[in-house]
């Protein structure tokens, strides 16, 4: 080790790359305070060219996952957080992933308690404008976001949400037989559950991708292995969320028998 002391010379070299150093730190601050464009201490520390995985395994962009009702996204969210670090969501977090009861929900407030700071994904199942007013307000620390929709087949969707049966929810039947389309269409609407979670207006704030549902659990999770930090233990002992709603019985849905219903109902969705 060098004693400063005993070495002027040292010192001196020491002394002038410190002095080099805060004059770039100036130069470059400099250029950040006198830019046009608006300052976001964040985004300027973060960058925006920064390569997929930054520094810290943390990815270019922040992911956000649209939980709309019926596509399996508790399980996704549960599946994820035993997965990757550094997920945040609604139903489950990666840094206690494996001690809560699967499907345990952290509220809202909450999630805002804890703040956004270390995430690198976060599921939520709240109205789409939530995440504009969430971002405008800086909760993500203007860091670039790119929000993910599962889709799922529409006919599909609309059954898996009539048969739908939790909290203010019970199981609702379509009116095959209703005599006006008016009627039917009105038994379709009453299957809706929670349609307020996306919004086009959601493409003009943020890059907006659609994620096959059938491939929730397989591809999409190998997907985000390119970009998400792997956990070094996942807890395997909890994986497998079993579905708090009985199964689905086609049988009893009279809409798969009716050809003139599904193409008319496609149509209307």
């Amino acid at each position: 080790m060098i004693n400063l002391r005993q070495n002027s010379r040292a010192s001196v070299i020491l002394a002038t790359i410190y002095s080099i150093g805060l004059i770039q730190l100036g130069i470059e601050i400099g250029q950040i305070i006198h830019s046009e464009e608006p300052f976001h201490p964040q985004r300027q520390l973060r960058g925006v060219e920064r390569k997929a995985i930054d520094c810290g395994g943390h990815p270019k962009k922040l992911y956000g996952h649209i939980h709309i009702a019926k596509t399996g996204g508790t399980s996704l969210n549960n599946d994820l957080a035993e997965t990757f670090e550094r997920v945040c969501g609604h139903k489950a977090y990666s840094f206690d992933a494996g001690q809560n009861p699967k499907g345990k929900m952290t509220m809202p407030d909450v999630m805002d308690a804890i703040g956004y700071e270390d995430c690198d994904y976060i599921s939520h199942e709240m109205y789409s404008s939530w995440w504009i007013e969430k971002s405008e307000a800086g909760a993500f620390h203007y860091v670039d976001m790119e929000l993910h929709v599962p889709c799922r087949d529409p006919i599909e969707h609309l059954m898996s949400m009539c048969h739908h049966d939790f909290g203010e929810y019970e199981p609702r039947f379509l009116e095959c037989d209703a005599k006006t389309d008016e009627e039917y269409f009105d038994s379709v609407k009453n299957c809706f559950v929670e349609m307020n979670r996306y919004e086009y207006d959601l493409t003009e704030h943020f890059s907006v991708k659609c994620f096959d549902f059938e491939q929730s659990f397989t591809g999409y999770i190998e997907y985000l292995k390119n970009f998400l930090e792997e956990r070094r233990i996942v807890p395997d002992q909890y994986l497998n969320l079993k579905s708090s709603h009985t199964p689905r019985n086609k049988d009893d849905e009279c809409i798969w028998g009716r050809p003139d219903l599904l193409e008319k109902t496609r149509k209307y969705l």
